[in-house]
């Protein structure tokens, strides 16, 4: 039987919104990542995701299905689909309306065509969408810290000031890998050389209508095999390796377009992996990306009818759980299989 969300767990999840939300006061970043001299200085919620090309095509009376972060009667975190207005969805204050305009003209205003500045484009900006968070996120630790030593009892500060200060120290890290890539990336556009980005481009025969736009390291295959060795993995963690993929989904010319981007220095960590999506028939291929999708991305939206029409309560708790145990354990794969391509 699937676990319906219980009224005790909405109040719970509002509560726990108020939350999260006093706590992002003061610790929000909006601020152009271009930052040139001839920024304009007005910074706009920048669409991660095409709205008008992509948003707009996927979404039922302007909205789009998305996750939602929440929390549980019984104090467990949890992830929920709601429907958020596509004007909002996918959103970021990392640029200023002139280089969020210039730096995306050739994938927001033009087709897709499969051209290697193109490619670049959506893996530049799933990585800039990525660095933004990352900066928030340690504001936030920082703050939450702050907050635990002025508000708490001794014991109850020495209990949790570990965990969150380890946090914030692999965020950290975490932050300064991309920022050096983002730099890097940068001055690769200025000079108008796309070559630091490879991708794999796949193309599904149907429009499905699902968007995704994310940033991640893909630990496990499929077969529930390490991508790397231990010693890469070390590597990994302290932040001498940024092995990334940047995945991005879009309905585009009666087809459903998936490209798979790396930066060109870890190629050789990560061909093995991305050969597997090749050769392979559509029906594995989709259970490949959904996998992908459901393991390592948040940054996901679809159409509400389609999400109605398309897939059961106990599918859709199962997409949930994947999400959710994922929360505690970024190593965790589940042996179910999903497709979210029907």
């Amino acid at each position: 039987m699937v676990r319906k969300i219980k009224k005790k767990d909405k109040e719970k999840t509002i509560e726990f919104s108020k939350i999260l939300s006093q706590l992002r006061k003061g610790t929000t970043v909006s601020e152009c990542l271009w930052n040139e001299d001839d920024c304009d200085n007005t910074i706009v919620n920048a669409h991660s995701i095409q709205n008008n090309r992509y948003l707009n095509k996927i979404s039922e009376n302007g909205k789009i299905y998305s996750l939602k972060f929440g929390i549980t009667e019984e104090y467990d975190l949890m992830w929920n689909f709601e429907e958020t207005g596509r004007n909002t969805f996918s959103t970021f204050k990392g640029f200023c309306k002139k280089h969020d305009k210039e730096l995306f003209q050739p994938i927001e205003d033009r087709d897709y065509r499969y051209l290697k500045e193109q490619n670049f484009l959506f893996a530049f900006r799933a990585l800039a969408r990525e660095y933004h968070v990352k900066k928030e996120s340690v504001n936030n630790f920082v703050k939450l810290l702050d907050e635990l030593k002025n508000n708490s009892n001794f014991l109850e500060y020495s209990l949790k000031k570990g965990f969150f200060e380890h946090a914030l120290n692999l965020d950290k890290i975490t932050l300064e890998v991309y920022e050096g890539e983002f730099l890097k990336l940068k001055e690769q556009i200025k000079d108008k050389n796309y070559n630091g980005i490879n991708t794999l481009t796949l193309k599904l025969d149907e429009e499905y209508p699902i968007v995704c736009n994310s940033t991640f390291i893909p630990y496990k295959t499929n077969e529930l095999e390490d991508v790397f060795s231990k010693e890469d993995y070390d590597r990994i963690q302290i932040g001498e390796l940024n092995p990334s993929l940047f995945l991005n989904i879009f309905p585009e010319d009666g087809g459903t377009v998936i490209l798979i981007s790396y930066l060109e220095e870890y190629k050789n960590y990560l061909e093995k992996y991305l050969k597997t999506f090749e050769k392979i028939d559509e029906i594995e291929l989709k259970k490949r990306i959904s996998t992908m999708v459901v393991q390592y991305c948040e940054n996901v939206g679809f159409s509400p009818k389609y999400m109605r029409e398309k897939f059961t309560e106990d599918e859709i708790e199962k997409i949930k759980k994947v999400y959710s145990e994922n929360i505690t354990n970024t190593l965790y794969m589940s042996g179910t299989e999903i497709n979210l391509f029907k």
